[in-house]
């Protein structure tokens, strides 16, 4: 007899996972229907998440530009699922209410998605990653990297843009005036 282990997941089936377990938080993601279990992050990731996502919440959402989630489950795209959990993302005031779908994942692209480059993240992980965002309809990602104090920028049919730390993060397409130090977001 033969059995394939290998079994292709949907967004309701991921939805049903436990956040937490006995040793602590856990988050998912699916990619093609298979899921990936991701590992607690540092503190230099977590913070520098925190502190961007804190800069879109006072300079966007504050301001009435959008709004501001985090960590919420996406679903890029349906058969196989396709459900990334970033950091952090921002829709725009006039894409408001986002669509959801049954499991209360977006079904709305964001216009701004924040995706740290993690301690186990390889660069063609992250350039995966990216890519599937674009392909389904993100106009930003922003990918902040601690350890190597920067962030880069990337949208759709443009090169990648990197900010270093002396380097302003503006976006003035979507939130008109956000302007934040790259070093303010990802101290030495």
């Amino acid at each position: 007899m033969f059995f394939n282990d290998r079994r292709i997941l949907t967004a309701g089936d991921l939805a049903e996972f436990p956040t937490t377990l006995s040793s602590g938080l856990v988050r998912y993601e699916l990619l093609d229907g298979c899921l990936l279990i991701l590992p607690p992050l540092t503190l230099d990731e977590s913070r520098s998440f925190r502190d961007l996502l804190y800069q879109l919440t006072i300079q966007g959402e504050h301001r009435g530009f959008g709004t501001v989630w985090g960590r919420v489950g996406i679903i890029r795209s349906r058969n196989p699922d396709d459900v990334a959990a970033p950091e952090g993302c921002f829709i725009v005031t006039e894409r408001l209410p986002p669509k959801t779908s049954a499991e209360d994942y977006l079904e709305t692209m964001p216009d701004i998605v924040v995706e740290v480059v993690h301690h186990y993240d390889t660069l063609a992980t992250m350039d995966e990653k990216v890519q599937r965002y674009l392909r389904a309809g993100v106009r930003v990602i922003w990918v902040p990297d601690p350890p190597n104090r920067v962030i880069t920028e990337y949208r759709p049919n443009q090169q990648p843009v990197v900010l270093n730390p002396n380097d302003t993060l503006t976006i003035p397409d979507i939130i008109p005036g956000f302007s934040v130090r790259v070093a303010d977001l990802l101290p030495s």
